[in-house]
């Protein structure tokens, strides 16, 4: 039995007080990665069943292997309990527990098997589709109309879409809020997870900027064309050997099948033992392989899509991503797999050959943003906003429809051959540094508002955050930061006598005078709280 952690028996308190507050009757618990969900639902189930003898729980989920772990742990927490499960691919149909463990697959189509319940609890929520015709919502919905209070209580370490977008935002929403949320920095400091660290040096990664975007993901079969290169897959593997030194177990992500082979190639090639997961490994093969990893035998595992969830080897101590997703949840997941303690393990070392850290940020403050525009033909048209007038136009017009400003041609920005070096956690206040490649000005108007001058952050392409300078404004605390600001970046120019004469001779003269900004999360914001100027050459 275990005595379970401040954070584990808040969250348990967290979901009481948020059905006794009458919040809503779908909460959600946030829970990082070796957070101990199991132990969350174990003594909540535990708790209130003891309370209320005659109430029926239900664990959802998706996993055979976290079926059997949600209810190894229940048993272990209390080893009376009458607990079943029911899952094909476990081999057990019970029905009539008072608590059971199922998988969503089996279940949903037979709703009245099971019958009524009181609470359920879905453990890796984010899974849940938006629309209302997947198998979780098909089955929810069959609940409620059995009990019309049904409570459901979601629990996941990413509070989002594998699509993009929050899971308690939007229409069609299931869950209604967060019940608690367990801080990565809270199990950081308190010793209960693994830090996740980058390497100081540089690693050649690959150019996925021309792959189209499907449901708000690379087209796989486009990326695997991309990122399936010989001589690319070879520099990149020799990186992770350099790396590797004497790390003992190494956990790679793949885009296909016939790229993990191609990486598990290269790697034996230097002499490491390593193997390939896929849905398609048989059952036996797979486990075999995991023992053996688990074992030592095996030290690299290459696997497609299959050990981002329900995978929990705490030995694993390098995580390498050569497969680039624009899925900050697939991201986090994947993350999250290096997470977990072990007596022999003093870190994770985070291998970034896809350019998910710079396009997804820190693993304990990622940027969610909106879900991502597709490229091929499906979904709404990408837009931009005109600079002079502030409508949205379609992304790819050259002259404003509404005031005929004229865009300039876009200049093509060579993606990074790095991969990433950037850290993997805010600092201690909460804030992240981005190197910046360039600024670009713009005038920005709106209507009935003085005229600013919009500063925009960019790195590899991508702005990482915006001020606004406001030389036209007659509020003095405004004007007067404006100037200090130019003052401290543009010494050798006279200040501008508007936002528009800033914009023109900033974009002629200081498009590469900052090197590094420091920003800080200011609810969907960020605040630039410092900058690094290049020195002035004469």
């Amino acid at each position: 039995m275990y005595t379970p952690y401040q954070h584990q028996e808040e969250a348990i308190q967290a979901i009481n007080n948020y059905f006794i507050a009458q919040r809503g009757s779908f909460p959600i618990v946030v829970a990082p990665t070796a957070a101990g969900k199991s132990i969350i639902i174990a003594e909540y189930i535990k708790r209130n069943l003891l309370a209320y003898p005659s109430a029926r729980f239900l664990v959802l989920t998706h996993q055979k292997e976290l079926i059997e772990q949600n209810h190894a742990k229940l048993l272990t927490q209390w080893p009376e309990v009458d607990a079943g499960i029911y899952s094909d691919s476990v081999g057990r149909k019970e029905t009539n527990n008072s608590v059971i463990f199922a998988g969503i697959q089996s279940i949903y189509k037979h709703p009245e098997l099971l019958g009524r319940f009181d609470v359920v609890l879905v453990d890796e929520c984010h899974l849940i589709p938006k629309s209302d015709d997947g198998m979780y919502r098909t089955y929810l919905a069959a609940l409620m109309q059995l009990n019309p209070l049904l409570k459901v209580v979601g629990l996941t370490a990413t509070p989002y879409r594998l699509s993009g977008g929050y899971l308690y935002e939007g229409k069609n929403r299931l869950f209604d809020g967060i019940a608690y949320e367990i801080q990565v920095k809270t199990l950081l400091e308190r010793g209960l997870i693994a830090p996740l660290i980058t390497p100081a040096d540089e690693m050649p990664t690959v150019n996925v900027d021309d792959v189209p975007i499907r449901g708000n993901e690379f087209v796989l079969k486009k990326l695997n064309e991309k990122v399936n290169q010989q001589e690319l897959i070879k520099r990149a593997v020799y990186q992770m050997y350099k790396h590797g030194g004497s790390r003992s177990h190494w956990l790679a992500f793949a885009v296909s099948i016939e790229h993990a082979n191609n990486i598990c190639k290269e790697v034996k090639l230097l002499g490491v033992s390593c193997e390939v997961i896929s849905g398609k490994t048989k059952k036996s093969v797979r486990e075999r392989i995991l023992s053996d990893f688990n074992a030592g035998i095996i030290r690299c595992i290459v696997n497609v899509g299959v050990l981002t969830t329900g995978f929990d080897e705490p030995q694993i101590n390098l995580i390498a991503m050569f497969r680039p997703t624009k899925s900050t949840a697939l991201y986090i997941q994947m993350l999250g797999r290096g997470v977990r303690i072990h007596p022999d393990k003093e870190n994770c070392l985070v291998l970034d050959f896809a350019g998910n850290i710079l396009e997804h940020g820190a693993f304990d403050d990622p940027d969610i943003g909106k879900q991502p525009q597709s490229t091929t033909g499906e979904g709404e048209a990408p837009t931009k906003d005109c600079e002079n007038c502030d409508e949205k136009v379609h992304a790819a017009v050259l002259v404003c429809p509404f005031c005929g400003f004229e865009f300039p041609e876009p200049e093509k920005q060579p993606h990074s051959d790095i991969a990433s070096t950037l850290p993997l956690y805010t600092t201690e206040k909460g804030e992240l540094v981005y190197q910046i490649d360039e600024l670009s000005f713009h005038l920005h108007r709106k209507q009935g508002q003085p005229d600013t001058c919009r500063v925009e952050y960019l790195q590899a392409g991508r702005v990482r955050a915006k001020e606004w300078l406001h030389f036209d404004n007659n509020h003095d605390w405004l004007k007067q930061r404006a100037c200090r600001w130019w003052q401290a970046l543009m010494p050798d120019h006279p200040l501008p006598f508007s936002s528009l004469n800033a914009a023109v001779v900033l974009s002629h003269n200081a498009r590469n005078r900052i090197e590094a900004i420091k920003v800080k999360r200011n609810g969907k914001y960020k605040d630039i709280v410092a900058r690094r100027i290049k020195p002035l050459t004469k």
